[in-house]
């Protein structure tokens, strides 16, 4: 008897992930890649793409590394271009590059120009690069987009200063988001998001010893998540498991948003 492939295989998908260099996103990219995806590493630091995509290549897959500020929409478009170059397709897409939106003052003393930044990387970012996901997936009449959200884009967390900004960003990609899955969903795409909880990065861990006992104490499970507690979402929402699940927001937070 033949044996069943998988309906989490990704083998023979290619991948796309932004802010891949480090935290989330690297361990995301490298999931993927453990589920058979070849994957394109996009990080605003090449060094850090770089040491990714090696990572990935060491586990039998394609891989390559590319510099890309998101906020600009040149660099977005040459991007992708050098993808599709490459590999001649692009299956999933997560949208991942972020600016911390923990460490701003109270919201009364924000510099609208920090909030113009997390505007411009994590939400226009987004969507130029979900227009070039689409219009390439359009083609292919398949895919799947998945949106890298947060809790704070649901219920504010408690005891941060200055989250609105953050906030505000994340809520509108969250609705973005659904409006997308309503758009494409005639093409067989995909376009969903992932809202972590507190979850220790290298962006995060420098606040995590004066933080860290607040963050625990308000998840329901007792802990700060790892970046790899998110692997499984994104597993699923990039197979074939998931090609009937659009438009959701998959929380994988420890209960924080309860």
């Amino acid at each position: 008897m033949e044996a069943r492939k998988s309906i989490f295989d990704l083998t023979g998908k290619v991948a796309v992930v932004t802010g891949g260099g480090r935290g989330i996103g690297k361990s995301l990219a490298l999931a993927l890649a453990r589920e058979g995806a070849d994957v394109a590493i996009v990080d605003i630091n090449k060094e850090n793409a770089d040491v990714t995509s090696e990572e990935i290549k060491s586990l039998g897959r394609r891989s390559i590394s590319i510099k890309t500020d998101l906020s600009k929409k040149d660099e977005v478009q040459a991007m992708f271009k050098e993808v599709m170059k490459k590999f001649g397709q692009i299956d999933v897409a997560i949208n991942n590059a972020g600016v911390s939106g923990s460490r701003l003052p109270s919201s009364e003393d924000i510099d609208i120009n920090d909030f113009k930044r997390f505007i411009d990387i994590m939400l226009l970012g987004y969507f130029m690069c979900c227009q070039e996901e689409a219009r390439i997936m359009i083609k292919q009449n398949k895919g799947h987009i998945i949106n890298i959200c947060a809790v704070a884009g649901t219920r504010p967390p408690r005891g941060i200063q200055g989250i609105a900004p953050y906030a505000a960003v994340k809520a509108g990609v969250k609705v973005m988001t659904q409006g997308l899955a309503l758009d494409w969903a005639k093409y067989n795409i995909t376009v969903n998001t992932i809202s972590p909880g507190y979850i220790i990065t290298p962006a995060t861990e420098a606040i995590i010893p004066t933080r860290g006992e607040m963050y625990a104490s308000q998840t329901p499970m007792g802990r700060i998540g790892l970046p790899e507690d998110i692997d499984g979402a994104a597993v699923y929402l990039a197979s074939d498991a998931s090609n009937w699940t659009t438009g959701i927001d998959f929380f994988v937070d420890g209960g924080l948003r309860i």
